[in-house]
């Protein structure tokens, strides 16, 4: 939509815009990923991490500001299961 108001707006309609490159993981790697990113974030593996998310540990901080980095991981669960 936004390309269509940009046209009727007379500005440029082509752009050379160079797109991340997209890689598919396979299960291993994103368990590894998560795992990865788990113990950079918060210090400890995945499956701590998926252990204390489900427990509710984190419910009461999850959508504080201060501990995004819960959220951040907590949006790679869904990717993490098989």
């Amino acid at each position: 939509m936004r390309i269509l108001a940009w046209e009727a707006a007379g500005m440029a309609t082509t752009a050379n815009i160079d797109l991340p490159q997209v890689q598919e993981l396979t299960v291993e790697e994103t368990r590894a990923f998560f795992d990865q990113m788990a113990r950079e974030l918060l210090g400890i593996s995945a499956d701590e991490f998926r252990r204390r998310w489900n427990a509710g540990e984190y419910d009461p901080i999850a959508d504080d500001g201060d501990h995004s980095d819960i959220m951040y991981l907590a949006m790679f669960l869904p990717c993490d299961r098989s």
